[in-house]
């Protein structure tokens, strides 16, 4: 099978007309899940904004703004006279100073994985409510219904402030939105839903004033941005996360292997 045709196949086979996430953002997502599960791999062409637009059944506007938001996220690069080609983001090299190793090739919470490092975790929650889904929650989770359980806290290793999470639940796989008490995953495996694997990206940022505050450092800090969905032993998403970590704080650990 050509490229072409494996990409065209993917993104037909994940998109759908009965979400209300904009079709754009639908085709930008699945070539970055795509992208992440190794469906297409660095350097592979994409097809042709007609030839998508032909295939999927929309506007060539509308998979051009998807091309875009991929483009300037790093994620495909535009060669004159050639074509578009994907264009995975790289890893970056970490800080030799950084305290706090995390692997990226083990599924953990934050508290088992701060307890492996020899550090004190804890937590505080700066708020829990239900809510009304973003598109990126929607798309994420697979979303039917209209709400979203919420989760914002500050994590602690050794009493000292070095992350903010921000978990949406869909609300079917928790008894209740007070579930919650420290460990998400926890509360999921006991829910009888199993983090089983999870698609993780991480990119750098610069902290906002309401997030250095909250972690003890000067706005505009850098920090490590980490979004994560996870799945159970079904493959069904449980848990979309958006993370900021102190980048002071730490590094993050892969073994690379030679195929």
């Amino acid at each position: 099978m050509s490229t072409d045709n494996r990409i065209l196949d993917v993104l037909k086979s994940r998109l759908n007309d009965d979400l209300p996430t904009p079709l754009y953002i639908q085709i930008d997502q699945c070539l970055r899940s795509a992208i992440d599960e190794g469906l297409i791999a660095d350097g592979d062409s994409l097809p042709s904004e007609r030839a998508v637009a032909e295939r999927l059944g929309v506007s060539r506007v509308t998979v051009r703004k998807s091309i875009e938001r991929l483009e300037k996220d790093g994620f495909c690069r535009k060669v004159r006279g050639s074509g578009t080609f994907i264009s995975a983001p790289k890893a970056s090299t970490e800080p030799e100073n950084s305290e706090l190793p995390r692997s990226f090739c083990s599924l953990k919470g934050f508290s088992e994985d701060m307890r492996q490092r020899g550090a004190t975790p804890s937590a505080r929650m700066i708020e829990r409510y239900a809510g009304q889904p973003t598109a990126e929650e929607v798309f994420s989770l697979g979303l039917q219904g209209e709400s979203v359980y919420r989760y914002t806290r500050l994590r602690f290793a050794d009493n000292q402030p070095v992350a903010i999470e921000v978990s949406s639940i869909p609300p079917e796989v928790l008894p209740s939105l007070e579930s919650v008490s420290d460990s998400i995953y926890a509360a999921l495996q006991k829910a009888g839903h199993k983090p089983s694997r999870a698609l993780q990206r991480t990119t750098a940022c610069a902290l906002n004033a309401e997030q250095a505050a909250h972690l003890q450092t000067e706005e505009g800090a850098p920090a490590l941005y980490i979004r994560r969905i996870t799945y159970n032993q079904n493959n069904h998403p449980i848990e979309y996360t958006c993370s900021y970590h102190r980048a002071d704080k730490f590094d993050f650990v892969a073994e690379l292997i030679s195929e």
